[in-house]
Protein backbone atom coordinates (compact mmCIF):
# COMPACT_ATOMS: atom_id res chain seq x y z
CA UNK A 1 0.00 0.00 0.00
CA UNK A 2 1.18 3.32 -1.19
CA UNK A 3 -0.23 6.64 -1.62
CA UNK A 4 -0.39 5.97 -5.54
CA UNK A 5 -2.61 3.22 -4.42
CA UNK A 6 -4.63 4.69 -2.22
CA UNK A 7 -5.71 8.06 -4.36
CA UNK A 8 -6.69 5.15 -7.19
CA UNK A 9 -9.07 3.90 -4.46
CA UNK A 10 -10.50 7.57 -3.63
CA UNK A 11 -10.62 8.27 -7.09
CA UNK A 12 -13.01 5.22 -7.36
CA UNK A 13 -14.99 6.47 -4.72
CA UNK A 14 -15.20 9.79 -5.82
CA UNK A 15 -15.45 9.21 -9.67
CA UNK A 16 -17.24 5.77 -10.03
CA UNK A 17 -19.08 5.33 -6.32
CA UNK A 18 -20.38 8.77 -7.00
CA UNK A 19 -20.01 9.15 -3.22
CA UNK A 20 -21.03 12.02 -1.24
CA UNK A 21 -18.58 14.26 -0.07
CA UNK A 22 -19.63 13.35 3.82
CA UNK A 23 -18.47 9.56 3.03
CA UNK A 24 -15.51 9.99 1.55
CA UNK A 25 -14.22 12.10 4.04
CA UNK A 26 -15.56 9.20 6.38
CA UNK A 27 -13.16 7.29 4.21
CA UNK A 28 -10.69 9.16 4.85
CA UNK A 29 -10.42 9.13 8.52
CA UNK A 30 -10.77 5.42 8.88
CA UNK A 31 -8.01 4.65 6.54
CA UNK A 32 -6.03 7.32 7.94
CA UNK A 33 -6.42 5.59 11.77
CA UNK A 34 -6.03 2.61 10.40
CA UNK A 35 -2.31 2.56 8.42
CA UNK A 36 -1.73 5.41 11.82
CA UNK A 37 -2.07 2.15 14.02
CA UNK A 38 0.26 0.11 10.87
CA UNK A 39 2.61 2.90 11.31
CA UNK A 40 3.24 2.53 15.02
CA UNK A 41 3.26 -1.40 15.19
CA UNK A 42 6.50 -0.62 12.57
CA UNK A 43 4.73 -2.54 9.87
CA UNK A 44 4.88 0.47 7.48
CA UNK A 45 7.22 3.81 7.63
CA UNK A 46 4.72 6.72 6.06
CA UNK A 47 1.27 7.27 5.95
CA UNK A 48 0.06 7.23 2.73
CA UNK A 49 -2.98 8.59 3.48
CA UNK A 50 -2.58 12.18 2.21
CA UNK A 51 -2.89 14.46 -0.85
CA UNK A 52 -6.63 12.85 -1.39
CA UNK A 53 -8.53 14.31 -4.21
CA UNK A 54 -10.91 16.40 -2.50
CA UNK A 55 -14.95 15.86 -2.51
CA UNK A 56 -17.53 18.18 -2.75
CA UNK A 57 -20.27 16.42 -4.08
CA UNK A 58 -24.17 16.01 -1.96
CA UNK A 59 -26.30 13.16 -2.33
CA UNK A 60 -29.39 13.99 -1.50
CA UNK A 61 -31.15 10.83 -0.46
CA UNK A 62 -33.46 11.94 2.72
CA UNK A 63 -36.73 10.73 2.19
CA UNK A 64 -39.27 13.33 0.87
CA UNK A 65 -43.14 13.74 2.71
CA UNK A 66 -45.38 12.44 -0.10
CA UNK A 67 -47.79 14.81 -0.57
CA UNK A 68 -51.48 14.31 -0.36
CA UNK A 69 -52.85 13.23 -3.59
CA UNK A 70 -49.71 10.49 -4.02
CA UNK A 71 -50.96 8.99 -0.40
CA UNK A 72 -54.31 8.75 -1.62
CA UNK A 73 -52.86 6.62 -4.42
CA UNK A 74 -50.88 4.53 -2.16
CA UNK A 75 -54.06 3.73 -0.10
CA UNK A 76 -56.14 2.24 -3.04
CA UNK A 77 -53.00 0.23 -3.92
CA UNK A 78 -51.77 -1.07 -0.70
CA UNK A 79 -54.93 -2.48 -0.10
CA UNK A 80 -53.94 -5.45 -2.27
CA UNK A 81 -50.47 -5.38 0.49
CA UNK A 82 -51.99 -5.00 4.22
CA UNK A 83 -48.89 -6.55 5.43
CA UNK A 84 -47.18 -3.30 4.28
CA UNK A 85 -49.96 -1.12 4.89
CA UNK A 86 -49.91 -1.88 8.66
CA UNK A 87 -46.14 -1.45 8.39
CA UNK A 88 -46.91 2.25 6.94
CA UNK A 89 -49.80 3.03 9.76
CA UNK A 90 -47.03 2.31 12.38
CA UNK A 91 -44.89 4.92 10.86
CA UNK A 92 -47.44 7.46 9.76
CA UNK A 93 -49.24 7.28 13.08
CA UNK A 94 -47.37 6.05 15.87
CA UNK A 95 -43.90 7.73 14.47
CA UNK A 96 -42.19 4.31 14.61
CA UNK A 97 -38.75 3.53 11.87
CA UNK A 98 -39.26 0.69 9.50
CA UNK A 99 -35.67 -1.21 10.77
CA UNK A 100 -35.63 -1.72 14.13
CA UNK A 101 -38.40 -0.21 15.88
CA UNK A 102 -41.29 -1.58 13.17
CA UNK A 103 -39.39 -5.25 12.33
CA UNK A 104 -38.93 -6.51 15.58
CA UNK A 105 -41.93 -4.78 17.15
CA UNK A 106 -43.75 -7.60 19.17
CA UNK A 107 -47.05 -7.94 20.05
CA UNK A 108 -46.29 -7.86 23.61
CA UNK A 109 -45.04 -3.88 22.99
CA UNK A 110 -48.89 -2.94 22.19
CA UNK A 111 -51.07 -2.14 25.32
CA UNK A 112 -53.69 -2.91 23.69
CA UNK A 113 -56.42 -1.13 26.48
CA UNK A 114 -54.53 1.87 27.34
CA UNK A 115 -53.54 2.67 23.74
CA UNK A 116 -49.65 3.02 23.93
CA UNK A 117 -46.52 1.34 22.12
CA UNK A 118 -43.16 0.56 24.59
CA UNK A 119 -40.17 0.88 22.29
CA UNK A 120 -37.38 -0.03 24.13
CA UNK A 121 -34.06 1.37 24.06
CA UNK A 122 -32.44 -1.81 22.40
CA UNK A 123 -34.44 -1.08 19.32
CA UNK A 124 -34.63 2.60 19.55
CA UNK A 125 -32.50 4.78 17.50
CA UNK A 126 -31.72 7.31 19.82
CA UNK A 127 -31.13 4.50 23.18
CA UNK A 128 -33.90 5.75 24.70
CA UNK A 129 -36.63 3.67 26.05
CA UNK A 130 -40.33 5.56 25.25
CA UNK A 131 -44.07 4.96 25.23
CA UNK A 132 -45.74 5.83 22.01
CA UNK A 133 -49.00 6.91 22.12
CA UNK A 134 -51.08 5.46 19.19
CA UNK A 135 -53.94 7.53 17.62
CA UNK A 136 -57.82 6.98 18.10
CA UNK A 137 -58.07 6.02 14.21
CA UNK A 138 -55.28 3.66 14.21
CA UNK A 139 -55.97 2.05 17.66
CA UNK A 140 -59.09 1.02 16.71
CA UNK A 141 -57.84 -1.09 13.27
CA UNK A 142 -55.45 -3.00 16.51
CA UNK A 143 -57.62 -3.94 18.89
CA UNK A 144 -60.36 -5.09 15.87
CA UNK A 145 -57.14 -6.94 14.22
CA UNK A 146 -56.99 -10.01 16.36
CA UNK A 147 -53.36 -9.45 16.90
CA UNK A 148 -54.16 -9.10 20.95
CA UNK A 149 -55.37 -13.02 20.86
CA UNK A 150 -51.92 -14.30 19.14
CA UNK A 151 -49.34 -15.50 21.64
CA UNK A 152 -47.80 -12.30 22.83
CA UNK A 153 -43.94 -13.17 22.00
CA UNK A 154 -44.52 -13.12 18.39
CA UNK A 155 -42.98 -10.23 16.12
CA UNK A 156 -46.00 -8.38 14.69
CA UNK A 157 -44.37 -9.05 10.98
CA UNK A 158 -43.25 -12.70 11.32
CA UNK A 159 -41.63 -14.46 8.25
CA UNK A 160 -45.04 -15.33 5.97
CA UNK A 161 -46.49 -11.94 6.22
CA UNK A 162 -48.44 -13.39 9.68
CA UNK A 163 -46.80 -12.78 13.28
CA UNK A 164 -44.81 -15.31 14.06
CA UNK A 165 -41.32 -16.06 16.32
CA UNK A 166 -39.14 -14.77 13.80
CA UNK A 167 -38.97 -11.51 12.55
CA UNK A 168 -39.71 -11.12 8.49
CA UNK A 169 -36.42 -10.52 6.62
CA UNK A 170 -34.41 -7.26 6.58
CA UNK A 171 -35.38 -5.97 3.41
CA UNK A 172 -38.25 -7.28 2.57
CA UNK A 173 -41.04 -4.47 3.62
CA UNK A 174 -38.61 -2.05 1.69
CA UNK A 175 -38.22 -3.95 -1.31
CA UNK A 176 -42.34 -4.37 -1.77
CA UNK A 177 -42.86 -0.63 -0.98
CA UNK A 178 -39.59 -0.56 -4.03
CA UNK A 179 -41.84 -2.46 -6.04
CA UNK A 180 -44.75 -0.77 -5.23
CA UNK A 181 -43.67 2.76 -5.73
CA UNK A 182 -42.20 1.87 -9.48
CA UNK A 183 -45.42 0.39 -10.29
CA UNK A 184 -47.24 3.63 -9.58
CA UNK A 185 -44.44 5.59 -11.31
CA UNK A 186 -43.87 8.09 -8.08
CA UNK A 187 -40.57 9.74 -7.61
CA UNK A 188 -37.59 8.19 -6.38
CA UNK A 189 -37.71 10.58 -3.54
CA UNK A 190 -40.54 8.88 -2.07
CA UNK A 191 -38.55 6.24 0.58
CA UNK A 192 -40.32 3.54 2.41
CA UNK A 193 -39.23 6.21 5.73
CA UNK A 194 -41.50 8.63 4.01
CA UNK A 195 -44.58 7.96 5.72
CA UNK A 196 -43.15 8.59 9.11
CA UNK A 197 -42.32 12.01 7.88
CA UNK A 198 -45.37 12.50 6.28
CA UNK A 199 -47.27 11.63 9.40
CA UNK A 200 -45.22 14.12 11.56
CA UNK A 201 -46.47 17.01 9.06
CA UNK A 202 -49.46 15.85 8.67
CA UNK A 203 -49.59 16.10 12.57
CA UNK A 204 -48.24 19.62 12.50
CA UNK A 205 -50.46 21.25 10.16
CA UNK A 206 -53.46 20.57 12.24
CA UNK A 207 -52.34 23.18 14.66
CA UNK A 208 -53.63 21.03 17.24
CA UNK A 209 -50.92 19.46 18.75
CA UNK A 210 -47.37 20.44 20.12
CA UNK A 211 -44.50 20.81 18.44
CA UNK A 212 -42.96 19.35 21.46
CA UNK A 213 -45.67 16.21 21.91
CA UNK A 214 -44.64 15.53 17.98
CA UNK A 215 -41.23 15.56 18.88
CA UNK A 216 -41.42 12.62 21.84
CA UNK A 217 -43.80 10.83 19.85
CA UNK A 218 -41.13 10.32 16.96
CA UNK A 219 -38.11 9.64 19.57
CA UNK A 220 -36.25 12.96 18.78
CA UNK A 221 -33.69 13.38 20.84
CA UNK A 222 -34.41 17.15 21.54
CA UNK A 223 -37.33 19.76 20.14
CA UNK A 224 -34.81 21.16 17.95
CA UNK A 225 -33.93 18.09 15.95
CA UNK A 226 -38.06 18.45 15.23
CA UNK A 227 -37.69 21.68 14.41
CA UNK A 228 -34.87 21.29 11.69
CA UNK A 229 -36.65 18.49 10.50
CA UNK A 230 -39.67 20.65 9.60
CA UNK A 231 -37.72 23.64 8.13
CA UNK A 232 -35.76 20.76 5.66
CA UNK A 233 -39.31 18.54 5.35
CA UNK A 234 -42.12 21.24 5.01
CA UNK A 235 -43.01 23.38 2.64
CA UNK A 236 -42.85 27.19 4.27
CA UNK A 237 -46.70 28.46 2.69
CA UNK A 238 -46.67 32.62 3.48
CA UNK A 239 -50.12 32.77 4.07
CA UNK A 240 -50.09 36.66 3.45
CA UNK A 241 -48.54 36.26 -0.05
CA UNK A 242 -50.77 33.79 -1.01
CA UNK A 243 -53.68 35.88 -0.40
CA UNK A 244 -52.99 39.13 -0.50
CA UNK A 245 -50.37 39.52 -3.00
CA UNK A 246 -51.73 42.18 -5.09
CA UNK A 247 -52.71 40.97 -9.35
CA UNK A 248 -50.93 41.57 -12.36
Amino acid sequence: YNNKVLIEFFRYLIDDRKLSGKSVKYYRMLLAKLFKYFCREKLLLVNPVYDIPPCIRVNDQAARPITREDVEIFKKALAMDPELFLAIKFEYYCGLRPGHEIRELKIKNIDFAAGTIHVDREHAKNGKDRIVTIPRQFLEDLRASGLSGINRSFYIFGRGGIPGPVPVSKNKLSRHFFNLRKKLNMPEEYKFYSFKCTGMIAADDTGKIPAKDISNHVGHSDLATTSIYFRNKKSQVSKAIRDEYPTL
